[in-house]
């Protein structure tokens, strides 16, 4: 290949991937983010490759990236795990894309165990990927060398990569499965889900919190979110979740304002950092018992006693495929789609794929063996009463001899 500037950041630079992009059948894809680092994620790279050219775009650049984006949406994509990767150019670009071959749900169709490109990249080509800077900060500019370069790894060998894939799915019968999970994940359209306030702040651990407990995370936790917000950067990186919870635990415990007695904290946390832990416990402690948050009671439908029973016998069935197959269950068919079979109990092929829980690929493989797990278990076999032959009285039988 050509030699090329290692990023894309003018616009005549710009033009000339259009001019390599344009005619290309095929077309690698990948992005970089930086929501590991920062508060707002940025779309810091997008990585293209044809088969006669590599090049790094980017965004942070001020250019027009539309006209790529666009260009990309008419060509076959090659991605891995790409579903963060549409949504992250669906988000700034209102990105559609037209047609997908995906290389880690090749690999998983596959039944391999490894799926993270790097492995790939190891099994089928005998090279060593550097996975040091996967949690880089990508936004760094200018963009130092290793992340260039690991940039451009990731898509070098996407192209032959997804040739080895295709030639192995279409010898196991399984290409049509790809092909069909793939159109599902373009035809998805991502929409950001509203917050909702009386739960952003409930971390892992926090269910176990009894309410003045509660209202202290809860203050802890605003906090740190307008801390982070103002910092730009990724709340964790302030304080982990779990000193959060541990310092809300202990402070309503004891019930004194200030950083409870025996808790470590990190070492980054001092001076007006502590000053802002320490009053946002205060606030919290200070709260009225009518002001406490309480966890709200989990809504419990009523259930039919024989979806217990149900679910466990299409598991049953869904695993005994797996197991044929050499496939990871779930990606056979997920447990939610064995719940909703096992709710609406549908009595035919059509009646089930009716349903749209599970791919065409799914239902047509697992179809008859789930039919015939709804059906209600046959009970115990009855016994046969043996007729027993009554004895005659001693004085009625005839004498021996």
């Amino acid at each position: 290949m050509a030699p090329h500037p290692p990023i894309i950041n003018t616009s005549d630079g710009l033009v000339g991937v259009l001019d390599d992009v344009r005619p290309a059948p095929i077309v690698a894809l990948d992005t970089e983010a930086d929501s590991f680092h920062h508060y707002y994620e940025k779309l810091c790279l997008i990585q293209v490759a044809t088969p006669d050219r590599e090049a790094l775009v980017d965004p942070l650049a001020g250019l027009d990236l539309r006209p790529l984006v666009k260009l990309l949406e008419s060509k076959r994509l090659i991605v891995h795990g790409g579903d963060y990767d549409l949504r992250l150019l669906h988000r700034h670009f209102g990105f559609v894309p037209g047609e997908l071959f995906d290389t880690m749900l090749a690999a998983q169709l596959l039944g391999q165990k490894e799926l993270g490109l790097a492995a790939l990249i190891q099994r089928y080509f005998g090279v060593a990927m550097d996975k040091g800077v996967q949690r880089a900060d990508w936004s760094r500019r200018p963009l130092p060398p290793d992340l260039a370069a690991y940039a451009l790894g990731d898509i070098r060998y996407l192209l032959p990569l997804a040739g080895r894939l295709e030639t192995e799915l279409a010898a196991t019968g399984r290409l049509a499965w790809h092909r069909e999970t793939c159109q599902r994940l373009a035809a998805v359209r991502f929409s950001p889900r509203e917050p909702d306030p009386e739960r952003t702040w409930r971390l892992r651990g926090s269910h176990a919190l009894p309410p003045p407990a509660l209202a202290v995370l809860r203050e802890l936790w605003g906090w740190r979110e307008a801390l982070a917000r103002d910092r730009d950067v990724a709340p964790f990186r302030i304080i982990g979740n779990e000193y959060l919870v541990n310092l809300a635990a202990k402070a309503a415990e004891v019930g004194a304002v200030g950083i409870p007695p025996g808790v470590k904290l990190p070492r980054n946390v001092t001076g007006a950092l502590r000053e802002g832990l320490e009053a946002a416990i205060a606030r919290g402690l200070a709260l009225p018992p009518e002001a406490w948050p309480v966890l709200p009671e989990p809504e419990r439908q009523p259930q039919d006693p024989a979806l217990g029973p149900r679910v466990a016998r299409l598991r049953e069935a869904r695993d005994a495929a797996a197991r044929r197959l050499l496939l990871d269950p779930a990606l056979v068919a997920p447990k939610s789609a064995l719940v909703a079979i096992a709710t609406t109990c549908p009595s035919t092929l059509d009646g089930l794929r009716a349903l749209d829980v599970l791919y065409h690929w799914q239902a047509d493989l697992l179809g008859p063996d789930l039919l015939n797990a709804l059906a209600p278990p046959a009970g115990p076999p009855g016994r046969r009463r043996r007729r027993r032959r009554r004895r005659r009285p001693a004085a009625a039988r005839p004498p021996a001899g």
